[in-house]
């Protein structure tokens, strides 16, 4: 430990704080009462959130925060005071049926808990309701609320941790003048705090907006609850924050290894720290596991998204494929509608292939920054400017941007797709390929060096660009309307929960009857 840095020693003893609140979170839940679930409807409801989760397609950490925020938005349609009351146990009782929990794992204190965090965020949507939109008090109360709530019963130990690390590594050490000039921005501190949650964590708004809060202990209840929200807001748009969140993001490898480290039962974090070799050493194993990790999130990332296409695709060709086609010929055109059924799934599948691993270069850079970070006095890091290009690589750019998409619907022109048909195969090639982007970015995340190329994977980054600049603005809007997403929850969840729920108030009512006799 003597060998520790100052950003070193204070993340020593963070880390200690962690441990014990972590030893201490899982003593209560042994010595406490705890909630079991006894009810009908575990398999559809299980079976239910599967293909939620396909339709929308989230990351695995969003997972249980966004079971959660529909369960809030369902409640929040009535606010009936009585569902308000129990929201705790009924929230608890569907996650636990979804298998987003473990039965009998959660302490009755914790469902008092969580029904006094819907309530108190039910006061303050009445307050606000005259402030502001229906979409922004959905963000300030039922988005934040399920981060809150998801924290409370599956808690992130070490990342407040890290954070501080991350963030006091940088204020000492970074050198911002190629980013902002010799003055930085007002906001630059802030703007830090939440590029590290941006890029580290792959923290959406939701969750920053829950650690900012938490940061500067507002709560619903606060006289500036919404005032500070409104800051949030502001910050979340920020140039400053854009320009951190990408350099932490390009910087950020070492600090992800670390998290990762943290996270595994593997190591002992605390008791390495003591010394500076076995440290090291260990860290290196974590990289060489981290990589393994990546390549099976890439698998499992890319058969997630493989359904996401066919799920999608199917429900919009019976929807609207289907009858266009026959509307206009008078039957179904099966090859065009085969080829936007099958390509984006194969497609997708193939971008795997080009997806290489980092190599042993970038393990031994990974080391150096982690090393520099714990047990060297902060010399300065300077981060690159940023790489600005003449109109004519631009305008090259362009033409091929427009020289492929113009290729692609000739070819489909000689397969004899029509218009619509057309305008579906650009959506989910589009869509596969900005999948397959996001996916090669969870490589791009542990590399300090430059990615590694060959023929492969430059002619996919010629070709498919175009198609990923498609696909994210795509994915954007259709983040927004998603709907697939908002089918299911209108046709199928909130008829099938609103059933299961009177079943259960039924089969409690009944269990009380025979009490009485």
């Amino acid at each position: 430990m003597e060998h520790l840095s100052p950003t070193g020693h204070t993340f020593y003893k963070n880390l200690e704080k962690a441990l014990r609140t972590r030893q201490d979170f899982f003593d209560n839940i042994e010595t406490s009462e705890r909630y079991h679930v006894v009810g009908v409807g575990k398999i559809i409801t299980n079976a239910y959130e599967r293909l939620r989760n396909v339709s929308e397609n989230a990351e695995e950490h969003l997972l249980l925060q966004r079971a959660i925020r529909r369960f809030l938005r369902r409640l929040f349609l009535t606010l009936d005071s009585n569902d308000i009351a129990n929201s705790g146990t009924e929230l608890i009782t569907e996650l636990t049926m979804a298998r987003y929990l473990q039965n009998d794992a959660i302490p009755t204190e914790t469902i008092e808990k969580v029904s006094q965090l819907v309530l108190d965020h039910a006061n303050a949507r009445d307050r606000l309701k005259r402030q502001v939109r229906a979409r922004k008090l959905e963000t300030y109360t039922s988005d934040a609320l399920s981060v809150e709530i998801a924290e409370l019963l599956s808690p992130h130990f070490f990342t407040s941790a890290v954070t501080d690390l991350i963030y006091q590594y940088y204020m000492r050490s970074l050198d911002t003048r190629n980013l902002f000039g010799h003055v930085k921005p007002k906001d630059y501190d802030m703007a830090l705090f939440v590029a590290i949650y941006a890029s580290i964590f792959h923290a959406d708004e939701a969750q920053i907006r829950h650690e900012y809060l938490k940061r500067f202990k507002v709560t619903p209840n606060s006289a500036d609850f919404y005032k500070a929200n409104k800051s949030i807001d502001k910050l979340i748009a920020s140039h400053t924050t854009d320009v951190m969140r990408k350099a932490i993001d390009r910087q950020g490898a070492p600090f992800r290894i670390l998290n990762n480290m943290l996270s595994s039962d593997e190591f002992d974090v605390l008791k390495l720290l003591a010394n500076r070799t076995t440290f090291l050493t260990n860290y290196e194993l974590e990289i060489a596991n981290s990589y393994d990790k990546i390549s099976t999130s890439i698998n499992r990332g890319v058969v997630r998204s493989i359904l996401f296409l066919l799920v999608t695709k199917t429900l919009l060709g019976v929807a609207v494929e289907a009858p266009f086609d026959i509307a206009i010929s008078g039957q179904v055109i099966l090859l065009p509608l085969l080829l936007n059924i099958l390509f984006p799934p194969i497609y997708m599948l193939l971008l795997r292939f080009t997806i290489l691993m980092p190599d042993q270069a970038n393990t031994s850079a990974l080391t150096s920054e982690i090393d520099k970070a714990l047990f060297h006095v902060n010399g300065p890091v300077v981060l690159p400017r940023p790489q600005r290009f003449g109109i004519g690589y631009q305008l090259v750019y362009a033409a091929v941007f427009i020289g492929v998409f113009a290729l692609v619907i000739w070819l489909l022109s000689m397969l004899n797709f029509n218009w619509l048909q057309v305008v579906i195969f650009f959506f989910f090639v589009s869509a596969a390929s900005f999948l397959g982007f996001r996916l090669a970015r969870t490589v791009r995340e542990f590399e300090v060096i430059a990615s590694r190329q060959n023929f492969g994977t430059v002619i996919r980054d010629f070709l498919y660009m175009p198609f990923v600049i498609l696909g994210r603005w795509v994915s954007e809007k259709y983040a927004k309307i998603n709907i697939v997403a908002n089918v299911l929850d209108m046709f199928i969840e909130l008829p099938l929960k609103t059933i299961l729920h009177t079943i259960r108030q039924w089969g409690r009512f009944i269990s009380n009857k025979k009490d009485d006799l």
